[in-house]
């Protein structure tokens, strides 16, 4: 998770905005594999404004798939 959040704050610095969705995105899938749903969103969610701001079209859907996927956990019984 270090690795990943280390690449984010870099990609953030050089506003390289198309990675840093990416990365974004493999950050809240890792956080869903390792049961942390509510950041799991969080990071989904970033991810998704900037998609949205880039207006690409296919990681918005993929995005809105995975946020739905770890909504369903977060809906699911215990």
């Amino acid at each position: 998770m270090s690795t990943l959040n280390s690449a984010l704050s870099l990609l953030q610095a050089l506003r390289a905005f198309p990675e840093q969705a990416r990365a974004l995105s493999s950050l809240g899938l890792a956080y869903a594999s390792l049961g942390d749903a509510e950041r799991s969103l969080v990071a989904l969610n970033q991810a998704l404004v900037i998609y949205q701001q880039l207006g690409n079209a296919a990681g918005i859907a993929t995005t809105n798939n995975n946020i739905r996927e770890v909504s369903q956990i977060l809906s699911s019984p215990r």
